[in-house]
């Protein structure tokens, strides 16, 4: 329970690197904003790396960059946006690039999991949905978008509750289970490592070597959790900003 709660504290309180404040809000450097520079940085040097030297035949790091990037544009943008959204291929890209760094990242022993902090992925989740909001509005214009809330055939006696409806989904509801998901998931993953972890070093002597391979088993599952909650995270975006299209 020790190494949970030292878990929870990490994620909560995270070490002040540089304290700063501008027009009273606090601004500091954190553990958390750095391990964003270092997520950011490091996903840029890997697309830099695997097409400083593109090939007509890719091979070694371009041939995983490309397949990767092929998974998102025919499995998220062609397949859920169709044609209409390949001009936001690249923002869906990165975002799916950068969290899947972050939560990589994360499971580095000593390293802190910036995903697993609510102020991370929701600050993602509004960036994701401003988009939607500028999409939708571009598409429709601003009287078609809000008419699209009340969908077609609704009485009019139920309009005004299902504009109601329809607008909190829109502005609070999309945007927080966008975040709150990855949150979740990538805490809960981590609160289980540390969980089995600290039953590997202080536990008896017969329950050590199964905490142990539960250690093991575990950041197996964690890796294959990091690739999922970023490719749900990536098309569930591309799904919200797709959705604008179909808007009338």
């Amino acid at each position: 329970m020790e190494a949970i709660e030292e878990v929870m504290h990490e994620i909560i309180s995270p070490h002040v690197y540089v304290p700063l404040e501008l027009f009273g809000f606090d601004i500091s450097i954190t553990q958390g904003v750095l391990y964003l520079f270092i997520g950011a940085l490091l996903t840029f040097m890997l697309v830099w790396w695997a097409g400083r030297r593109a090939t007509l035949v890719p091979k070694g790091g371009q041939n995983l960059m490309e397949t990767l990037l092929e998974f998102v544009e025919n499995g998220m943008i062609k397949e859920v946006m169709g044609e209409k959204g390949m001009p936001y291929f690249p923002f869906v890209a990165t975002l799916f690039l950068f969290v899947l760094m972050s939560n990589l990242i994360g499971l580095i022993p000593g390293a802190y999991a910036t995903t697993s902090q609510t102020g991370t992925v929701w600050a993602w989740a509004l960036l994701v949905w401003a988009l939607f909001i500028f999409v939708s509005v571009r598409e429709n214009g601003l009287i078609g978008y809000l008419r699209s809330w009340v969908p077609s055939g609704t009485p009019m006696a139920l309009a005004p509750v299902m504009f109601l409806l329809e607008g909190l989904g829109h502005l609070i509801i999309r945007p927080f289970s966008l975040g709150i998901r990855l949150f979740a998931n990538i805490l809960a993953g981590h609160m289980v490592l540390a969980l089995f972890v600290s039953f590997a070093i202080t536990g008896a002597i017969f329950v050590k070597p199964v905490s142990f391979a539960f250690v093991v088993i575990m950041y197996g599952f964690e890796v294959f959790v990091a690739l999922l909650q970023a490719y749900i995270f990536a098309i569930l975006a591309a799904i919200y900003v797709g959705g604008a299209f179909e808007e009338h």
